[in-house]
């Protein structure tokens, strides 16, 4: 057959293959997945139909695979493009993903159109608080406040602002406001209590209590006490509030690693083991749980488990100094 032909044929089976391989379930496995799968073969069939990739969009958010929703995101938009819903979800997903930039070019444009369109004004607050662009905040505070000022994120985003500007005193002037006003919002006992922490100030053991009464599937402000304590070298205090944590989160691996650690201080082995033990359970791939539990196998004299802890955590972290020193002492 002639070469020029052979060429021809090559070039035009090459693109047919090509073409059949870009197919939307060929490009990422995610697509593939059980619960993506309808709405994937949906796009196959209306592949211009805005809706489907929206659809599509907030699916891959239930599985964590912000990426992809992102360019589905795109796509409806490029297929849609009036369609502020769209647009809206695009900024707030940008937001999510650390980037401000990105997000806020996204929500100026939704206000130039819909001028009291408050949430968007309020994630570009946030955008603009990342961003440290004081100036259009302090524009965009402003006509939130037109819109609704007692709103509580206003509280809330002020008090983030005033902290970033040094003026401790004014963001908890705002936090306070916040929770009186609303004394169900979470996040304003949170941020009072860090504040009290870092002033050094017990009372926020207190806030935390209250803000953990609010939401007790959350045990961070148990943990936070814990870990003043320990810095403040009250350390029965501090395992009294890593076992609370444990107690209302089994799963809640910090705090195991935090009480495994003081244990190993006091040369209490077996519980320093047992606790990184049950880290290594609740969190999957966590080489440091390994390597103290390879610490403590060692203080013990248990060499062979300690050699095979090691091997472990080196798995999940081939390049640790730590865990490689670790391993130079066992073998």
């Amino acid at each position: 057959m002639h070469k020029k032909l052979l060429y021809l044929l090559f070039i035009g089976f090459f693109s047919l293959f090509t073409a059949c391989s870009s197919s939307t379930e060929d490009q990422h496995p995610a697509y593939s997945n059980p619960a993506i799968m309808p709405f994937t073969k949906r796009i196959n069939n209306q592949p211009n139909d805005a809706i489907l990739y929206y659809q599509r969009a907030e699916a891959l958010l239930q599985i964590e695979m912000d990426s992809l929703s992102i360019i589905d995101l795109k796509k409806a938009i490029e297929l849609e493009p009036e369609n502020i819903e769209y647009k809206y979800t695009l900024a707030v997903l940008y937001m999510y993903n650390n980037e401000a930039k990105l997000s806020s070019e996204i929500l100026e444009k939704i206000i130039d159109e819909y001028a009291n369109h408050l949430s968007a004004h309020l994630f570009l607050a946030q955008a603009y608080l990342q961003l440290e662009d004081f100036d259009a905040l302090e524009k965009t505070f402003q006509k939130i406040d037109e819109i609704d000022e007692t709103h509580p994120e206003v509280y809330y985003l002020k008090s983030e602002w005033a902290l970033m500007i040094k003026d401790t005193l004014l963001a908890e002037e705002y936090l306070v406001k916040l929770t009186d006003t609303y004394p169900d919002y979470y996040k304003g006992w949170i941020s009072r209590a860090e504040i009290k922490a870092v002033q050094n100030d017990e009372q926020f053991i207190k806030i935390y209590e209250k803000a953990f009464a609010l939401d007790t599937l959350d045990v961070q402000p148990y943990f936070e006490i814990g870990a003043w304590y320990e810095k403040h070298d009250k350390i029965d205090d501090a395992i009294g509030y890593y076992e609370k944590c444990i107690q209302a989160n089994l799963d809640y691996t910090a705090a195991y690693m935090s009480l495994g650690k003081i244990y190993l201080s006091r040369d209490s082995l077996e519980k320093a083991y047992r606790h990184f033990n049950l880290a290594s359970q609740t969190k999957i791939n966590f080489g440091d749980a390994y390597y103290y539990q390879s610490v403590a196998l060692y203080k013990a004299g248990e060499i062979k488990a300690a050699q095979d802890a090691i091997r472990q955590a080196l798995i999940y972290d081939k390049n640790n100094e730590l865990y490689q020193e670790h391993w130079n002492k066992l073998f």
